[in-house]
């Protein structure tokens, strides 16, 4: 009697690279198929792969979970918009920024650890969390703690909370052009002013003054000299 095989347990999917894998694999594809359809042939010549072997496959699928690549018909796949925002805009800008935090959190599993917070709890208790409740094994714990943490970390969401909206992160809110700066705070100070000698004269005020003020008190001053400034007298 022959004896039956036992399948080996396999984790649920996850993407297999992290977000920076990913798009650098996004950087090496586009200029090869742009904008338009592409054909896994086309992938394998532009990242050097002979056929469509496994890692291959493993590649495409992490960028479909990252939302980097869209599923045409026929078989073919077409680069998303996401995906040409992270290959060409800047890095410092708002629509890259944004982009970013989407596709960190475009794999349900990565949503669910960053929403909960367990993406940032200790290594061993989130290993135990996915190997007894989304039946992990113990090596899938260990590799998407890996992958989930270095891709939420790139991202940076927990520094744009603020500003994030179901996974969108909104452009700060610009100012219109030419408009005048804010007045400054104005508060009370006292200046110490040196003096030849060892002497200070010390000046009270609401600071900082406007010209017009500045210009108003140099005036009073002059005009309150003969009280106040030792003249040398005349000599017999």
């Amino acid at each position: 009697m022959a004896t039956q095989r036992v399948p080996k347990p396999r984790s649920p999917n996850y993407p297999a690279l992290n977000l920076a894998a990913a798009i650098g694999a996004v950087k090496s594809l586009y200029p090869k198929v742009g904008r338009g359809e592409f054909t896994s042939a086309d992938a394998a010549r532009a990242w050097g792969y002979k056929s469509a072997s496994g890692p291959l496959r493993s590649k495409v699928a992490a960028l479909k979970q990252y939302g980097l690549i869209e599923q045409r018909r026929g078989g073919n796949a077409k680069l998303s918009t996401r995906a040409l925002t992270l290959a060409l805009r800047a890095p410092a800008s708002m629509e890259y920024t944004a982009a970013l935090g989407q596709a960190a959190l475009e794999p349900p599993l990565f949503r669910e650890l960053y929403e909960s917070g367990k993406h940032t709890t200790a290594a061993d208790a989130l290993r135990q969390h996915l190997i007894v409740e989304r039946a992990f094994t113990s090596r899938g714990a260990a590799q998407v703690i890996e992958v989930a943490r270095a891709s939420l970390g790139l991202a940076d969401l927990d520094a744009s909370t603020s500003g994030r909206q179901e996974g969108k992160i909104e452009a700060k809110e610009e100012k219109p052009e030419n408009q005048p700066p804010p007045p400054p705070k104005v508060h009370m100070d006292t200046l110490q002013i040196p003096l030849p000698g060892t002497a200070w004269a010390t000046l009270t005020g609401p600071f900082p003054l406007t010209e017009a003020a500045w210009k108003q008190m140099i005036v009073t001053l002059d005009a309150m000299a003969p009280a106040l400034v030792l003249r040398p007298q005349a000599e017999a």
